[in-house]
Order: C-alpha cells, then sequence, then structure tokens
C-alpha cells in the first residue's frame, strides 16, 4: 500500500530538523497557530542550520562526528531563546530512531517549567506529536522508544551521576550556583558524543559566567553566536523597544536588548538628568503652603554608619515635588543618630504640613522603626511601611524613581538634601549620580545600590523613591504618571524570556 502524504511528510520530518520546523504550527503573537516556516526569521534559521548536525548525530541519523557538538547562542531578550529551544528538544526526541535521553536545565523551577510547558504548546499545535510524545510534570518521554528528557532545575544532588545524550541550559547567564553548572559540564564529559547547549542573554561582569562564555568562543569544537547591537527580531515594534529604552538604566537596556556584555551593574542615573529635575522655582519650605494640602514623607533611618534622611513631598497633577529634605550624618556629629530626633522630626512634620485640615502620610522601614511606629500610630499618624531591604520592593521603587527623573515628573529646590563636604558637593543630585545599578535574581532584575566606601550615599535616594513609590500606589498609578508598569518592564525587559 503507498504512503500517504502525511506519511510521507513525516517521515521526511524524522529526517531532517529543519524540514520538521518548518511544518510545526507555532503559536503566533496572537496565539494563534501559525506554520513556522512563514515566521521564522534569518537569524533564527541560520542559528537552527549551525546546530543541526549536532542534533541529527545525537538523534543517530548520522555517524560523522560534526564539528561542532556544542552550542553557546546568546540573543537578546524576546528572541525566542526558550521557544526555539523547546523546538530542538522535540524534534530529538520525537525523531531518534534510538532511545536516546537528556537533560533540559534551568536555573530555577519556573525557568526549567518555561522548557516544559513550549514543549507541550507545541504539542497541543501539533496533535500527531502525541501519538509518541508523553508530557509528565518534569519529564517529556517517546513512548515508542524511551527516548526521555527529564526537566532539572538548580538542584545539584540531583544532577551528579547521570550520563545523558545531550544537555541543555537555559538562561544560563541567570544561573547563580556555579556548582550547578559545574555538576552538568562534568557530566557531559563523561560521554564523548554528548551534545551541550546554552542559551542566554547577555551578562554582567567577568565571573564565572564569562568565563564559560570565552571557552565556547574559542573552542573549535562549539558553535557560538552572540550578535551585537541591534533588535532583530521583527515581532518586537519600535515603540516596545523605545518603552524599554526609557524605563531601563543604560546598561541594562544595552545588556537584554543589544545583547551587550556588561563590565559592570552601571549607573542609575547621570548628573545631567538629575540636575534636570531641578527646579529654580522652588524653595526649601518648612511647612505647608495652604492647609488642606496632603504630603508624604519617607524616613531612611540610620543609627551609626549610614545616615539619616527625612523627605517631604506632595503630589501636583502629574509631577511630585520635593518641599524638604534633612539629612543627618552620624560620622560627621560623631555620634548616633538618636531616635528622639526621628521622632520630633516627624511631629514636627505633622504639625506644619499636616496644619489643621491637611494630612501627611508617612513611609517607614518597618525593621527600623517599628517601636517608634507603633508609638506615632497611637497618637493617630497615618504609616504606611515599605522593606527598604528587599529585593522585589527595592526594585519596583527603583524602577519608579528611575522613570520620575528621567521623565523629569519630579522636581526639588536649589541644593535638595546639602551637606558640608571636604569632598566637594554632595548633594541629592550628586548621590542620584553615583548610584550604581546592581543586578540580581541572576540578571532578571536589579536595584540601586551605592559603592561601599566613606564617600558615596544611597539614603537621599532611597527616601525620595519611598515618597515617589507610596505616591504612584495610592494615586492614579502608573498611567496617570505615563509610566511603564515594572511588571511590564519585566515581562519584555527583566522578565524570564519566551
Amino acid at each position: 500500500m503507498p504512503l500517504t502524504d502525511q506519511e510521507i511528510t513525516l517521515g521526511l520530518m524524522a529526517l531532517d530538523p529543519m524540514y520538521f520546523r518548518e511544518h510545526l504550527l507555532m503559536s503566533a503573537a496572537d496565539n494563534l497557530p501559525v506554520q513556522f516556516s512563514k515566521i521564522m526569521e534569518p537569524w533564527q534559521r541560520h542559528d537552527f542550520e549551525s546546530t543541526d548536525p549536532a542534533l541529527k548525530y545525537v538523534a543517530g541519523l548520522t555517524t560523522e562526528r560534526p564539528a561542532k557538538l556544542c552550542s553557546w547562542v546568546q540573543r537578546p531578550r524576546g528572541h525566542s531563546k526558550t521557544s526555539d529551544h523547546a523546538t530542538d528538544l522535540t524534534w530529538l526526541l520525537w525523531a531518534s530512531p534510538r532511545r536516546i535521553t537528556g537533560i533540559a536545565a534551568a536555573e530555577d523551577k519556573d525557568q526549567a517549567r518555561l522548557v516544559r510547558e513550549q514543549m507541550e504548546t507545541i504539542g497541543r499545535n501539533n496533535p500527531w506529536l502525541s501519538d509518541r510524545l508523553d508530557y509528565q510534570r518534569n519529564i517529556v518521554r517517546n513512548r515508542h522508544t524511551g527516548s526521555q528528557l527529564e526537566i532539572i532545575s538548580g538542584d545539584v544532588a540531583s544532577s551528579w551521576g547521570h550520563t545523558h545524550d545531550f544537555i541543555t541550559c537555559d538562561e544560563f547567564t541567570h544561573w547563580t550556583d556555579q556548582k550547578f553548572w559545574s555538576s552538568l559540564f562534568s557530566t557531559y564529559a563523561k560521554k564523548n558524543n554528548c551534545l551541550l547547549s546554552i542559551r542566554c542573554n547577555a551578562g554582567v561582569g567577568r565571573g564565572w559566567h564569562w568565563d564559560v562564555r570565552q571557552m565556547a568562543a574559542k573552542n573549535p569544537n562549539w558553535y557560538f553566536s552572540a550578535p551585537e547591537g541591534a533588535v532583530l527580531a521583527s515581532w518586537l515594534t519600535p515603540e516596545k523597544i523605545d518603552e524599554q529604552r526609557a524605563g531601563l538604566p543604560r546598561t541594562e537596556f544595552n545588556r537584554l536588548w543589544l545583547n551587550i556584555w556588561q563590565e559592570t551593574g552601571g549607573e542609575f542615573v547621570t548628573l545631567d538628568e538629575a540636575e534636570a529635575c531641578r527646579n529654580a522655582n522652588l524653595v526649601r519650605l518648612d511647612r505647608t503652603r495652604a492647609d488642606g494640602w496632603k504630603y508624604v514623607a519617607a524616613f531612611d533611618y540610620a543609627e551609626k554608619h549610614d545616615r539619616t534622611v527625612g523627605v517631604v513631598t506632595h503630589q501636583e497633577g502629574s509631577q511630585v515635588i520635593v518641599d524638604m529634605m534633612d539629612v543627618i550624618d552620624p560620622k560627621r556629629l560623631g555620634q548616633t543618630t538618636r531616635l528622639s530626633w526621628c521622632i520630633d522630626w516627624m511631629r514636627a512634620v505633622r504639625k506644619d504640613f499636616g496644619g489643621e485640615f491637611g494630612q501627611v502620610y508617612f513611609v517607614l522601614d518597618k525593621y527600623q522603626m517599628l517601636a517608634i511606629a507603633q508609638e506615632l500610630m497611637s497618637e493617630g499618624f497615618n504609616i504606611e511601611f515599605f522593606d527598604f531591604g528587599s529585593g522585589v520592593g527595592n526594585w519596583e521603587m527603583a524602577v519608579i524613581l528611575r522613570q520620575f527623573i528621567i521623565h523629569q515628573k519630579v522636581q526639588w529646590y536649589h541644593g535638595c538634601g546639602r551637606l558640608d563636604s571636604p569632598w566637594g558637593r554632595d548633594d541629592l543630585e550628586t548621590e542620584l549620580a553615583s548610584v550604581v545599578v546592581t543586578p540580581y535574581q541572576g540578571g532578571r532584575r536589579w536595584r540601586f545600590d551605592h559603592i561601599q566606601d566613606d564617600t558615596h550615599h544611597d539614603d537621599r535616594a532611597f527616601a525620595l523613591g519611598a515618597a515617589c513609590w507610596f505616591i504612584v500606589k495610592n494615586s492614579g498609578g502608573y498611567e496617570e504618571f505615563g509610566f511603564t508598569p515594572p511588571e511590564r518592564l519585566q515581562a519584555f525587559g527583566l522578565g524570564r524570556a519566551a
């Protein structure tokens, strides 16, 4: 009996991973399935064609060892890294006529789950795959051949002691545990014909991730691709990229969207950007200009080593105005900063800015000032707690504050937060310009911090950021100020990549 057209097509797909991809139905931007050949971009095709000989060899379809059995593919954010990875893994499991086993590794369970979910999505769009592939929680298995993919996260104990035919590492530059990589790399070395592939964004610094990258770039056994300086994907609109450029620190934009490896985290804002928020028509105020206004006062307290900062702000339309900023440096006073001073400051602010009909909302770090907060709340103070030290809270506050500064939606008076200093100018603007961006969560988010020495600080930035955070959260939200919500920056710039 002659073969049907479908049987012929499936037979050719099993022999050629590119033919397989071209006939797959993939979810497009509107989530409607479309044939991959119609949306595959030239840079995707080039990477596929360069790594396909290794896939065929591992699947047992060729006996000649390819020149490049390993691959490092570094792409900008939003450039289909995980989805393309899932396509390769699906073909390997589905097409190999012999039993093969492999690992798909990611930093954490959420990222690992994305790999499996992408594979299952491919299966839903192409139901004929389910005749062979069984999608379980952490395993994808070929029912006929017994080929199996195990999906693991950074659990070092589970990654030792195995021998596999292929190992893939997703979002490698986000990995925080070098031991996890060491266990997988040593597993790769156990078998001479093991495939190893890495997919990632550009990273930061010259640590062990960089060392692996340089090894891949110089080793003739590796296919290495890390194009810099351009957004390649046609589905990323100029408007979306402009939004990312405005919402992210320059170094993070360059790393995530221009695929440029960064020496360090880089600056938060420039001195010019900070100085642009100075308004010559504003002066420092010690009390409200009109009884009945609402004010937001944020307080960052430090007893011995860091500075204590109190700032009073108010909202005028889509602008935040800094009315007053007081700074105490315990090192210059030669004594610790007393809590009694903090209480006196807050009571004075409530009296002078709240007036008879107005209101002052205080933003405090509950871990520093819980006892004070409880005392003042019993007196009728409105107090909101902010976790100054938390990663997520710091990241969200930093995103908000940077957008206020970049879009000049926050204004302050000349000399705001100024201290006399033997090292030169020392005020809010110079502090903001000295604050640096520090990536964390393996580069998926960032926070602002300061150079660890005796002349650099971030206390004024923290206090102002906390006040701006409160205003955004308790006003009309991000849209009122024309800002990009942090979660949208995470989804398209700092979150887990598709």
